[in-house]
């Protein structure tokens, strides 16, 4: 269901239930948080997440699952807590997340896309959020993501209006970063491009992108002017401008 490679210090998280349109149960939920786990404990630098269906990226929560939640109080906490481990522990890897996004992307899934730091949707994909349809609402760190993505007037044509749009319409309301002909490709290209970066300096940018009012300039910013990595990138840069 969740397929893992590595390649090149990339690694590619590769949603895998076409029958079921890659939504995900409890069981799901908590393969795809050892995964990141275990992607956190590698050397890769850089993540792509993506469908082997290019017809549907994810369909959300597994919804054969719900009765056995609408019955169990205790199910429901263990299916939140699985939710969560998988997608913030995504949103909070030190490294660059890329998600391809291609065809059918709803509920569970957005909020899971939500949680990349780019995201690259094919011309074909499609969003919504019905949890209203069916009485549910939905977690409070996705609303945030959501909001903060959308802003409030996207975040409620979504969640209250329930409104299926298309990439176009994701791409405006800045839920995706660019519409592709080719999204897999341009994964590909932005994660090779990526790899070229200095790591360290990376996980640091990536923890002011999260948090902009972060007054540590003097443990991030100042102090990398020190390490060894930006020295022998500067003298290489600078051979390569011909400066001596």
């Amino acid at each position: 269901m969740i397929d893992v490679a590595h390649r090149g210090g990339i690694a590619t998280l590769t949603l895998n239930r076409p029958g079921a349109r890659n939504a995900l149960a409890t069981r799901h939920w908590l393969r795809l948080a050892e995964a990141v786990a275990a992607i956190a404990d590698s050397d890769a630098r850089v993540v792509l997440l993506r469908s082997a269906d290019p017809r549907c990226f994810c369909a959300g929560a597994d919804l054969n699952e719900f009765t056995v939640l609408a019955a169990d109080a205790a199910a429901r906490q263990s299916f939140l807590a699985a939710m969560r481990a998988a997608i913030d522990g995504l949103a909070v890897l030190p490294l660059p997340v890329i998600g391809v996004v291609e065809g059918e992307c709803h509920g569970a899934g957005v909020a899971l896309m939500m949680a990349c730091d780019i995201v690259l949707a094919g011309r074909q994909a499609r969003f919504s959020i019905p949890a209203a349809r069916i009485g549910l609402t939905y977690p409070v760190a996705d609303i945030r993501r959501l909001t903060a993505r959308a802003g409030p007037g996207g975040a409620a044509r979504l969640l209250l209006a329930a409104e299926r749009i298309a990439a176009d319409e994701a791409l405006r309301l800045r839920l995706v970063y660019r519409v592709e002909e080719r999204p897999e490709a341009a994964g590909d290209a932005m994660a090779q491009a990526m790899m070229a970066n200095d790591g360290v300096a990376m996980a640091l940018l990536k923890q002011r992108i999260a948090d902009p009012d972060a007054a540590d300039d003097q443990g991030g910013f100042l102090d990398r002017f020190g390490a060894d990595s930006f020295l022998a990138r500067l003298q290489a840069a600078r051979s390569g401008m011909g400066q001596r």
